[in-house]
């Protein structure tokens, strides 16, 4: 039923060749607490089965689609080995290395500058593990991205309330301008899927707490963080306990499933 379904046509053996071929590499965030959802679940949500597949399967699967050949999950200690032992057995699972954060407790920001600290420079795919897209979604980054950051941004989420969601306010030239929750104007909706090309340090802008959102707001002063329109392309993000009954009783999966192609 879902894109990548056991018994969907699609020759594995030949996705994971191209993939090391390209070398491409993502980081998949995958430290946070769930707390808006683990008095309902009893467990982190990334650990959760949508549909019979674990929800962090869903970022790591659709990666590997898209080419990517190495997945570093980073994740906190105290889940570190559930989080393996998931995310190797997840579907199309590409090389999958885990990368314990240390500053976790600061904010998923922290997770993500740890993560670059021991991978060091390079082009990285940055996702986070609770939204579920099709490969499509990272391919046009791939395919599109010419700046040092860029983020995939949706003009007219389908299945997104902007009210939940991470905004973006970008100029007439689609580079981003704010972006964070509760923002009065802004033009996209934050997918949760990035590109990033170059390491920045971020100086006077790490502080504690630091989100994701607040790394993203500091590259964005520097006008180097493009916005790549995917709007159309249909995604969610499983944040509440309405979000999983949301997916739990209705056909989007489906339809994510039906944008496979670039």
């Amino acid at each position: 039923m879902l894109w990548f379904n056991n018994s969907d046509e699609l020759e594995i053996s030949l996705i994971i060749k191209i993939a090391l071929v390209k070398q491409l590499k993502a980081i998949v965030l995958a430290a946070g607490k769930s707390e808006r959802l683990i008095q309902t679940i009893g467990r982190n949500k990334l650990e959760t089965k949508i549909k019979g597949v674990n929800l962090i399967c869903y970022p790591i699967s659709s990666l590997s689609l898209a080419g990517v050949g190495e997945i570093y999950i980073a994740t906190r200690k105290q889940q570190a080995d559930e989080i393996a032992t998931i995310s190797r057995s997840c579907p199309y699972a590409p090389h999958i290395e885990i990368i314990e954060t240390w500053r976790w407790w600061a904010g998923n920001g922290y997770t993500l500058v740890d993560a670059l600290e021991v991978l060091g420079p390079g082009e990285y795919i940055v996702s986070v593990g609770d939204h579920i897209y099709p490969p499509m979604i990272p391919k046009r980054l791939l395919r599109e991205c010419r700046d040092p950051f860029c983020i995939a941004g949706d003009s007219r989420p389908i299945y997104v309330d902007p009210g939940e969601a991470t905004l973006i306010l970008a100029d007439s030239e689609k580079y981003v301008i704010r972006i964070g929750k509760k923002l009065l104007e802004y033009n996209f909706v934050d997918t949760g899927v990035h590109y990033i090309r170059h390491v920045l340090p971020l100086g006077d802008c790490l502080k504690i707490p630091f989100s994701f959102n607040d790394w993203k707001d500091c590259i964005a002063k520097k006008r180097i963080f493009k916005v790549i329109d995917v709007t159309g392309i249909p995604w969610v993000d499983v944040d509440t306990p309405q979000d999983l009954h949301y997916l739990l009783n209705t056909d989007v999966l489906r339809e994510i499933s039906n944008y496979l192609d670039p």
